[in-house]
Order: C-alpha cells, then structure tokens, then sequence
C-alpha cells in the first residue's frame, strides 16, 4: 500500500503490477470482494498504458479468483481473452501457463471433451514455441485422457513423462498421482496403491502441500474400498478427515489473521483523525483565548458553569452511545457467527452424502447382479437429491429458502445423464419461480426423484424415444401443483398404484402424505402423477418481534 500511495503521487508511474500484488495478497486471506476490485483496478491502469502484457496478467488474476469462488465458467472467459492477447503479442510461455489454467476449469465443468482438444493446443504450442511447459502440457493431457476413462493413452504419456521431472518436483508428484488414478480406472489396485503412496511420500517431502496429500489419502480410502480392506481404508478416510477439518480450520485462521490487520488499520487512522480534531481544537482555543481574554475574564464564573454542566450532559451521552454501540456489534457478531455455523453444518452434510454416494460407488466393482447395481443406482440418486439441498444452502445467502426453479432442473438432468437418456428422451420442465422450505423442498425433490426414475427405467423399453414433463405451477395464494406426466408405454394391465408395494411408490405415497398433498396417478397415453399441496404460514420467533415465513 505504501508502495501504490508513492506511486500514485508521482507522475507516469507503471502501477499495475503493484496492484496485482495486492489483489494476490487479499485472495491469500480470502478477501474475493477486494482481490477482484485491484485485479480490475489494475486491468484499467493496464489498459491506460496500453501494456498488453499486463492486460493479459490481469485477466489470468481475474479468471483465478472468479475460479476460486466457484465461477468457472466466468473464469474461463477471462482466461480466453488473456490466451487471446498473450498470443497475438507472441508471449508464448505465458500464453501455455493461461491455457492450462482453462484446461482445469473445463475439467471442473466435466466438459472433457472440450478440455482435451484445449489441451492438445496448448501442448502443440509448448513443444514448438515453450519447451519450459512442455511436461506441464503433457501432464494435462494425460489428466484430460484419465476423466475421460482413456487409461490406455493417459498411461503411455504418464510413463514417458515420470524420468524426465526432477525427483522433488512437484510435477513428479503430480504424475505419480495420475498414474494412480490411472491404475485405479484399470482396476490394478496393487499398482494404484504404488504410485499413489509414492505421490504422497514425495509430498511429505516437499512440504506444505497438505491440501494435494488430502487428495491422495482420499484415492487411498478408494483403493482398499475396492479391495475390500474395509479397515485399512477407515484408517485412511480418518487421516483424510483429520487433514481435511485442519485445512477449514486454516483457513479460518486466515480470514480472522485479515479482520485483525483490517481491525487495527482501521483503529490507526481513527487515532490519527482524533488527534488532528484535537489539535484543531486546541488552535481554536488558544486564538479564542487571546482574542476575547477581557470578556472571559467578565463571564468566567457564568462560562465555567455551563462548561460544566455541558461536560456532564456529554459524558452522559457518550456513555449510552457506547453502549448501544457495544450491543449492536455483539447482536451483529452472534448473527454473523450464527450464519457461518449453519453453513458449515449444511456443508458437512453434502460432504457426509456424499461420501455415502462415493461408498455405494465403490460397491459397482463388486457386484454382477443388475438388480443389486439398480438399486445402488437408485439410492445414490436419492442421495444426490438430498445434498444438492445442503449444497445451495451452503452456496446461497438464504439459509431457510430453497429455489425450486434451479434445484428441479439439477434433478431432471442429474437423473436423465444417469441413466444415458440425453439422446433418446427430450425433458419439458416448467417451474414457478418460488422458493420453499426445506422441510417442503426434500420431499418434493424425492418424490421427482422417484417418479421421474420409474419413467426412465419403464416407460420406454429398448431405447424408444419419448418424453417427459415435469411442471410446478401456483393455483392459488397457498396452492401448488405439482405434475409429472411421460408419453410412455404406461402402467402395466391390473397395476394399482394405490396398493403397488414397491419401494418407489410407497415413498411417493408416504412423502406425499408428509406434506398433506393430495396425489392422483392417472394413465393416459403414458402415466401422469399429479400431486396438491398447500404452503402454510408458519411464525417465526425471535425475541419481541414476530415475522411470517414461508414453510
């Protein structure tokens, strides 16, 4: 900062690296807001010198902190842009750096497809015009292959690039685990667990990695999950815990390492303000003194009175504005640390589902019967219902209210791509834009879940097209609708849904009954269930005030 004010008070100053390093400093105590403003700050004076070096490190500082907030998909297009001028401008190790970075963000996206012909550019790129990021391209071309399931090529370029990295390197690491993952997708545990154990003894050694070994203890619980090493694998899902609960409280400790730094900057220059008043204040006096001594000298007995009396009705004041100041950034602290609390249990919450998901996963290895693999199938479903609840908790600023437009359409194509029918069944989804409750919300997500698995799994044999419709619509002040209709083959001859006894029906009819909806399942040109339910008022309380929110 002090650097920047220098800067700034002297003429045709370059300012945007500083300002780089600034908005580095405040990502690393994950301040976002400010990171992002002296990113952008630092593109504008960037752009105001027309330096074409520092717009494009600007936009890699941009599309790394919109990656670090969960935005990929705005990350991708700063790194775009930044690729874009790097090349234009014939800086061609950065330009590879910038392109890796999208490569890792389209991974995240699960668009694979599209990040191995990225990866596939930028390793041309290297090889040609920087050699420095050649083994780094290579890498991410070996990972593209690996989330592709292509063990075969993702090995091949592992293997020709594990020599040729120096022994404590972090790429060495990294290649290791890759050829870890790769062993783990051709099901060859014992070499999973060689290259995976390696990976994470080198980073032992290279240090202050805790958040990559993390990664490796979770492959390792993985690995004898498939073997069957149920206890040995415990033991690894502790030590990922353990690691993982260290990781969260680290980076508590950063923001509260921040609000100290912020807290006495802010107390300095309040000093500073204070002392300045009171120096004024002092001038003014002494002037007054001088000025008007023979009259003070008349009125000294009247002055000194009211001086008093003043005085006392001041320190009076204070004391109470001191005090109303003191219970409002208690009630503040509580509210914040109240919020942050919630969060963090809705955040273990997904991670406890899905963890349970990755476990019912690890059973697909193991079994043969396709009975047992449907049901497995099914209940991860109904678990990935139930986290994505706690997710956008955990994501949103409203910790009550679900929106019900997002989370519909994530379970309609959640459940479409797991059963492959993207190109064979077409899905019509037409939602209110409502917010509930999660006590609503969950059962309502359920009972889709439920509904629309049975369309998927029997309305259209053989891979027949078809399609369905899933419609949430308000009749009234209170009233929803709640429709799911396929075009399907329909019920089979004498099925009653009322009396059906099957797991999916009985969880539709129970969860309905939940909610006091009232559920009607018709047959005509397919199967269509319809399911009423009315939204109650209830009262929330807090102290002396009453509110009404929506259940």
């Amino acid at each position: 900062m002090e650097r920047l004010a220098l800067q700034q008070s002297m003429p045709d100053q370059d300012i945007a690296s500083t300002l780089s390093r600034i908005s580095t400093l405040y990502e690393e105590l994950g301040n976002m807001p400010k990171a992002l403003a002296y990113a952008q700050q630092g593109y504008l004076e960037a752009k105001k010198r027309k330096d074409p070096f520092r717009i494009a490190m600007s936009n890699q500082n941009i599309g790394i902190i919109y990656s670090a907030i969960g935005d990929h998909e705005m990350a991708i297009q700063y790194f775009r842009t930044g690729l874009q001028i790097f090349q234009a401008n014939q800086y061609y190790d950065p330009a590879v750096r910038i392109w890796l970075h999208m490569v890792i963000r389209l991974r995240t996206l699960g668009r694979y497809q599209e990040a191995l012909l990225e990866a596939k550019a930028a390793l041309k790129l290297a090889e040609t015009k920087a050699k420095a990021y050649e083994y780094n391209a290579v890498l991410s071309l070996a990972k593209c292959y690996i989330a592709l399931g292509d063990y075969v090529i993702a090995e091949r370029y592992c293997l020709r690039l594990l020599p040729l990295y120096p022994e404590l390197s972090e790429g060495k690491a990294e290649t290791l685990q890759a050829l870890g993952d790769v062993y783990f997708g051709k099901k060859q545990w014992a070499k999973s667990e060689f290259y995976s154990k390696a990976s994470f003894s080198l980073r032992e050694k290279i240090g202050n990695q805790p958040h990559l070994q993390r990664e490796v203890l979770q492959q390792l619980y993985r690995i004898d999950s498939a073997r069957g090493n149920y206890q040995s694998a415990f033991s690894y899902y502790q030590m990922y815990t353990a690691m993982n609960d260290s990781l969260l409280n680290a980076e508590k400790n950063k923001q509260i390492a921040f609000m100290q730094v912020q807290f006495d900057t802010e107390k300095k220059e309040q000093d500073i303000r204070l002392l300045r008043q009171d120096q004024a204040i002092s001038r003014g006096r002494f002037q007054l003194t001088i000025g008007g001594a023979i009259l003070l000298m008349l009125l000294l007995g009247l002055t000194y009175n009211r001086y008093r009396l003043k005085q006392r009705s001041n320190l009076q004041l204070e004391t109470k504005q001191l005090l109303i100041d003191q219970k409002n950034q208690s009630l503040q602290q509580l509210l914040e640390e109240r919020e942050w609390m919630l969060k963090e249990i809705h955040h273990r919450v997904k991670n406890n589902l899905q963890v349970i998901s990755s476990m019912l996963n690890a059973q697909f290895n193991f079994l043969q019967d396709p009975s047992a693999l449907a049901a497995i199938r099914e209940s991860q479903n109904r678990v990935q219902v139930m986290a994505l609840i706690h997710q956008k908790l955990y994501q949103s600023d409203n910790l009550a209210q679900i929106g019900m437009q997002e989370y519909i359409h994530e379970i309609v194509d959640y459940l479409i791509e797991s059963f492959d029918r993207f190109d064979t069944v077409r899905a019509q989804v037409s939602i209110a834009d409502v917010h509930f409750d999660v006590s609503l919300a969950t059962p309502l997500g359920l009972i889709i879940n439920e509904a629309l698995t049975n369309s998927l799994k029997y309305a259209f044999p053989h891979n027949r097209r078809g399609e369905v419709a899933i419609q949430l619509r308000q009749i009234d002040e209170q009233t929803y609708q709640l429709t799911i209709r396929d075009d399907g083959v329909g019920l089979p001859d004498g099925f009653d849904a009322s009396r059906s006894k099957t797991l999916g029906m009985t969880m539709i009819r129970g969860l309905s009954k939940q909610i006091k909806g009232k559920l009607d399942i018709t047959q005509c040109n397919g199967v269509e269930i319809s399911l009423q339910f009315t939204v109650v008022k209830k009262k929330v309380r807090t102290g002396s005030l009453t509110a009404k929110a929506e259940g």
